[in-house]
């Protein structure tokens, strides 16, 4: 079989097309995959420069973090020692009202009644009740020593009226109040919880 012979003006023709075509097929198979794979290493590139500084960064401040969590550890134990040492709410609330029956004494306040109280939801919250007599000097100064004593406890609720019967001049007044706490195991469940809620401050 005999291919047909061209003439002059079909081999210009095929010439020309060939020149059409063969760069469009040059780009398509050729320029861009090319280009694809080029932008796909940028951005691998890119995504592993990213991963590189944050790696560096992490390395760069691990020993402030370290430092860190010592100053954390270290100020857990200062506080561990400021709460009350009990395995649970109920034996934590009678060391508090002992605790707070002390602090009265100390400030000439009569304690009257102290009744511990159950705290809804919680293992480690120590609370009572108080119901104190004394004059405003007094009061004051056992709320004092709430607030700076060397235990964390913090008066809520406070309710402070004349005393029944008593004179306008000697300023006997009653008081009542919760007083609440945290016994050691609050200190073990935020130390292992993250997201735990700070022992209250006596402020």
């Amino acid at each position: 079989m005999r291919w047909p012979t061209l003439g002059p003006r079909d081999r210009r023709a095929l010439r020309l097309g060939a020149w059409v075509v063969l760069p469009a097929l040059f780009l398509l198979l050729v320029v861009r995959p090319y280009q694809r794979a080029l932008s796909a290493a940028g951005e691998e590139l890119d995504s592993q420069r990213s991963l590189l500084a944050r790696e560096l960064g992490a390395l760069r401040d691990a020993p402030r973090d370290a430092q860190l969590v010592q100053h954390g550890r270290s100020a857990l134990a200062e506080e561990r020692s400021r709460l009350f040492e009990a395995a649970d709410a109920v034996a934590a609330s009678a060391q508090l009202g002992s605790y707070v029956a002390a602090r009265a004494a100390e400030s000439g306040v009569d304690v009257d009644e102290s009744e511990t109280i159950a705290v809804a939801d919680s293992a480690a919250v120590a609370a009572v009740d108080i119901a104190a007599t004394g004059n405003v000097l007094e009061i004051v100064e056992l709320l004092r020593a709430l607030e700076n004593g060397p235990k964390l406890a913090r008066a809520e609720r406070i309710v402070i009226a004349p005393a029944p019967g008593a004179s306008q001049n000697n300023g006997t007044v009653t008081l009542r109040m919760t007083v609440t706490g945290l016994s050691q195991r609050a200190s073990h469940d935020a130390s292992t919880d993250p997201q735990a809620a700070p022992p209250p401050g006596s402020r």
